[in-house]
């Protein structure tokens, strides 16, 4: 998912957090310090393998679990979807997020890169 993310924090409740994830070959270490048990589980949480750093992605950590809910319009501004995606899904996605006027960029894998493909934009990621 792409979103608007001054939309997107508008429309959260004030206790809810967005984290960006942080990329890397170990672990997080967890000190004896005075660190929450709330602020070690984010850390935690925030950590993927280097091999991900490409995503750039961001995680919402909220008080309550469910579903998290914002309220205003045109915050998701695109939508991802990967190479092995079955027509069916597709399709649906597609139909659903050309009626919200919402972008659709699938994953195209080549030999040396990955890109996503879309109406608007082509983004690569890997050697030019």
């Amino acid at each position: 998912m792409e979103y608007n993310v001054p939309k997107l924090l508008k429309g959260l409740p004030e206790d809810n957090e967005l984290v960006r994830m942080t990329y890397r070959e170990d672990a997080p270490m967890l000190l004896r310090n005075k660190q929450s048990t709330e602020d070690r589980a984010k850390m935690i949480l925030s950590c993927k393998s280097l091999r991900w750093a490409g995503e750039r992605e961001w995680s919402l950590f909220r008080p309550e679990r469910g579903r998290a809910d914002y309220r205003e319009t045109g915050t998701v501004t695109g939508v991802y979807i990967g190479s092995r995606i079955s027509d069916f899904h597709e399709k649906i996605i597609r139909t659903e997020m050309f009626k919200a006027k919402i972008k659709v960029l699938k994953m195209k894998v080549d030999v040396y890169a990955l890109g996503f493909d879309g109406p608007r934009l082509r983004k690569k990621i890997g050697p030019s």
